[in-house]
């Protein structure tokens, strides 16, 4: 009698992290990160009036896609906004209903969107390097100027930025875990898909080139995402953005910005922390020097960063999308980056 044999594939030696119970300490900091995060973002949605233009132009179309019953396409006085997709639009006539047709209400889907880019910070961060860096990651992108600003802003990014961080989360529990790999890249498709259902299809080149620049950098992660293809998460992202792209496509287009106004002003965006850009830079020269100390944690964000930022740079062009993503990439580097 011969005993059989299991043929392992290269993916099988790596070790997956140990799965263990979090402390106490751990939930306490997610739950004070999340209490901070409502109070600083849902309570105080309703204050002021809304602005004109963007705020305007929102709030009014989801009023006059309810008033019309026309659920496709905004209008502003009876003209079509065919220039962004409508999963905004629908949030907000959603908390209308609930709600009624507040100022409140009409800033409840971007501040509700801002308070889960929060946890969704410090759950990536947690998993690329514990839960003490997880909440300093929170914490930074909840102190940024750049949430303070536009986390109750009634415009699309915040919602689009939410999205694809939730996108990349799905991406770093399905490449960190080969046990249920296929759901959250799944999941991730569908995350994806709303997030180009908010903001655009541009959302889709954006997680191509981190994908990208992660398979140049990390042998594990040659082998790990090619699993994005399977027909599953492939299937999951066209039912999401398909049926809207069929009816109109859309492809923005944004005004001009100087490559150094956008340098400047994502220093800015990303104050107070942006000082820690040059002692972290220092402590961690082998990181960015040797290739032999690259890890997951460590070129995931600067992946993130580049992904979105360079090309805005090298363009000379302007978009929140961009500016409000880095923004959470930058966090996670921030607190990654002091071992």
């Amino acid at each position: 009698m011969s005993a059989g044999a299991r043929t392992f594939s290269l993916d099988d030696t790596f070790i997956e992290p140990q799965v263990l119970e979090p402390p106490p300490t751990r939930h306490a900091l997610f739950l004070i990160l999340l209490v901070l995060a409502g109070l600083l973002l849902l309570g105080t949605a309703g204050w002021g009036d809304l602005r004109d233009g963007i705020e305007g132009q929102f709030a009014g179309g989801a009023r006059e896609m309810l008033a019309n019953q026309q659920w496709l396409t905004s209008t502003i006085n009876g003209i079509p906004q065919l220039q962004t997709p409508p999963l905004l639009y629908w949030l907000i006539i959603l908390s209308y209903k609930v709600f009624g047709v507040t100022v409140a209400a009409a800033r409840l889907p971007v501040a509700l969107a801002s308070v889960l880019s929060v946890a969704l910070t410090f759950l990536i961060g947690e998993r690329l390097a514990g839960y003490w860096r997880g909440f300093a990651a929170g914490l930074i992108y909840l102190c940024s100027c750049d949430t303070f600003i536009y986390g109750r802003m009634l415009t699309p990014e915040p919602v689009f930025s939410m999205f694809f961080t939730a996108a990349i989360f799905c991406l770093v529990c399905g490449y960190q875990r080969r046990r249920f790999r296929r759901a959250w890249f799944a999941a991730l498709g569908l995350c994806l898909g709303l997030a180009c259902l908010t903001e655009g299809i541009v959302g889709l080149f954006y997680f191509a080139g981190i994908g990208v620049l992660l398979a140049v950098f990390l042998r594990e992660a040659r082998m790990r995402l090619p699993y994005l293809l399977h027909w599953s998460c492939l299937l999951i992202f066209i039912l999401v953005v398909g049926p809207w792209y069929g009816w109109i496509f859309h492809w923005p287009w944004p005004a001009g910005f100087s490559r150094w106004q956008l340098v400047i002003l994502n220093l800015l965006l990303w104050f107070p922390a942006s000082i820690l850009i040059g002692p972290g830079l220092l402590f961690a020269s082998r990181k960015v020097l040797r290739s032999t100390d690259f890890s997951f944690a460590n070129v995931l964000p600067l992946c993130w960063i580049t992904v979105l930022l360079v090309p805005l740079i090298v363009s000379g062009a302007h978009s929140y999308q961009g500016l409000l993503g880095t923004s959470t990439a930058f966090a996670l580097w921030a607190a990654t980056l002091w071992d």
